[in-house]
């Protein structure tokens, strides 16, 4: 029998879930037994062992391809998808410096400020560089929708890469994706481009995202295997 953990719970039915790292949660009702309980596991036993083989994969994937930040001095950090050296001086006032190569931060005696300081020069890039050029980008490519001009906002999410306020005519990106190379940026960015038009993930949301981002599958598969949210949770 698979190993799992069982939360009870005031809920109706018995669910089940792979987490990231391939564990089997389940969520039952309360006074549930655990023959009913591992009756389901039996009946499910096809659909949970295809999921845990596929967290193997995703698992082999990442070793050879994620991006790992080491925010100390000689460590190196992720930058539109490649690793920049990381050089520190804990002396002299709190910045940061990039010449394309490689991020100098000053005024950081620990990992701590080195981490905070790496996530001022995302944001700044984001910002003033990153999204104003897809933006145009897409614009372009949407042109035909006639796209509104959306206010940017960037923000630190934990199981989003983006999020769209149709009504506000605003579009969140992830801090993290910053770290991740610009194509799967810019199928985040037409993604919740789309949602202005489509305020769901409907059949018909996809088929316009297919029609525009040809690629978006194995994109945002890329994007999941180079930068794991759950690493970058504090």
């Amino acid at each position: 029998m698979i190993e799992y953990k069982v939360t009870y719970k005031k809920v109706k039915h018995i669910t089940l879930r792979i987490m990231p790292d391939g564990r089997l949660e389940i969520t039952a009702p309360r006074r549930t037994s655990k023959a009913a309980i591992e009756d389901v596991i039996t009946k499910k036993l096809e659909w949970i062992m295809a999921h845990q083989q596929k967290v193997d994969i995703l698992k082999q994937e990442r070793e050879e391809k994620e991006l790992l930040n080491q925010y100390f001095n000689g460590g190196q950090v992720a930058y539109l998808g490649r690793m920049l050296a990381l050089y520190v001086i804990p002396d002299g006032k709190r910045g940061w410096q990039w010449d394309g190569e490689s991020l100098q931060l000053s005024g950081c005696s620990n990992e701590v400020h080195c981490r905070q300081m790496v996530e001022q020069f995302y944001r700044h890039q984001l910002i003033q560089v990153i999204i104003p050029a897809l933006n145009q980008q897409v614009q372009q490519d949407l042109s035909v929708l006639q796209p509104p001009e959306p206010e940017f906002a960037v923000r630190k999410m934990r199981a989003s890469w983006g999020l769209c306020y149709s009504q506000q005519k605003k579009i969140v990106l992830n801090l993290w994706l910053a770290m991740a190379p610009l194509d799967c940026i810019r199928q985040v960015l037409v993604h919740e481009y789309l949602h202005f038009y489509q305020n769901n993930h409907s059949a018909e949301f996809y088929r316009l995202l297919e029609q525009f981002e040809p690629q978006y599958r194995q994109l945002k598969h890329t994007l999941s295997v180079m930068v794991d949210l759950n690493r970058m949770k504090q």
